[in-house]
């Protein structure tokens, strides 16, 4: 009885936490983005562009989970 049920799970999981914490990491660059852009208006500097370079992709395209469950 090998049906690989937990397993796929146990990719279920992995994947979504890292869904949850790649928008965490988004919305903290926005936030931080959005306090820039008030201390610079406060200050009467021109607003600058979010740099494009900061970017933390911790989401790959090939996410694999390999557990072995041992009797």
């Amino acid at each position: 009885m090998n049906s690989g049920y937990i397993e796929d799970e146990m990719d279920l999981f992995v994947v979504n936490v890292q869904k949850l914490l790649q928008a965490e990491l988004d919305r903290y660059f926005g936030s931080i983005q959005i306090i820039q852009d008030y201390y610079n208006v406060l200050e009467g500097k021109d607003l600058t562009e979010p740099p494009e370079n900061i970017l933390f992709d911790i989401i790959k395209t090939d996410v694999t989970l390999s557990v072995k469950m041992e009797n």
